[in-house]
């Protein structure tokens, strides 16, 4: 049963009802995995319903805790998707910013999750233009009970092309209202999505971006360090041979301590058409998130 509050600025918080959980104050680990699954409005492309099936049968199997999908768009691709995921993860918010009527899409932003979901709020961008101002873009932070122990996870897709500005009024729009106002102490706050800032072309870009998060990134582990290949991927849409790092998990520790360790760039793949076997233009990371109360770390020591 889902329940709808109006809080004092106007923000619409929906709140799902859950039994009460027994609480303990030891550490958790989860496993969590952000992609971009590249599932345009189903006008825009015929290729989602192949993809959408193979995307959900490999993530039905795999051993995350939590899923962050962008451009997750399409309706029919969304359908094959939940039904395929959703005995493994029950608990499920999105795609955020949706609406019945309406000439402009979803932001594309949707999140499953093993654990139960106990609130969640989305923000629409104001800062946003040419193609992406048809979407309702924006940022979705998901509270869970892990074992009793409260996690928030955000996921968003900041502006695709125009000026480098426009993401960074979007990473400002991010923390100012969304990350900050619902932030609690001993509560991390997991950041994943495609930020479309590379890491290595545009460093200054990349340092702004996690001052205004107030967020901490980490290196990769894997041997592969890009998530859009533009020599490798066979679904990449841009023109050129370059390959960027623009997909992040950002840690905000919010007075907890966090270990976020094996952050991989995770390339999934199976042939679904004559001459594809990637399953979208990017790839997705992943990571696992190691948590407990600050104090505690101390105490034992």
């Amino acid at each position: 049963m889902i329940k709808v509050f109006l809080i004092a600025a106007g923000v619409l918080i929906s709140r799902v009802s859950v039994g009460q959980p027994v609480r303990e104050k030891s550490s958790q680990k989860i496993k969590i995995l952000s992609w971009n699954i590249y599932m345009l409005p189903g006008f825009l492309s015929n290729q989602n319903g192949r993809r959408a099936d193979a995307i959900g049968k490999r993530l039905a199997s795999s051993d995350y805790d939590v899923i962050v999908f962008q451009e997750a768009f399409c309706s029919l691709a969304r359908n094959k998707i939940r039904r395929l995921l959703e005995t493994e993860f029950p608990y499920h918010v999105g795609p955020a910013n949706q609406k019945l009527f309406s000439l402009k899409t979803n932001s594309g932003l949707w999140l499953f999750s093993k654990y139960p979901i106990v609130a969640y709020q989305s923000i629409i961008f104001k800062s946003r233009c040419g193609t992406d101002a048809l979407s309702r873009k924006g940022a979705l932070l998901v509270e869970l009970d892990v074992n009793g122990r409260t996690l928030q996870i955000a996921g968003t897709h900041l502006q695709n092309s125009g000026e480098t500005w426009l993401r960074h009024a979007q990473c400002v729009e991010f923390y100012e209202r969304l990350l900050k106002p619902n932030r609690k102490e001993g509560v991390p706050q997991i950041l994943c999505g495609d930020f479309n800032i590379d890491k290595n072309a545009c460093p200054e870009s990349y340092r702004f971006m996690l001052t205004a998060l107030h967020a901490s990134d980490g290196e990769l582990d894997s041997e592969n360090k890009f998530t859009y290949d533009r020599q490798n991927n066979d679904l990449h849409v841009e023109k050129g041979t370059g390959m960027d790092l623009i997909d992040y998990i950002l840690v905000r520790e919010n007075g907890a301590w966090v270990n976020c360790f094996n952050r991989q760039v995770k390339i999934i793949k199976k042939p679904w058409s004559l001459g594809h076997e990637d399953l979208s233009d990017h790839y997705s990371l992943e990571a696992e998130i190691y948590y407990t109360d600050l104090p505690q770390v101390i105490s034992s020591r």
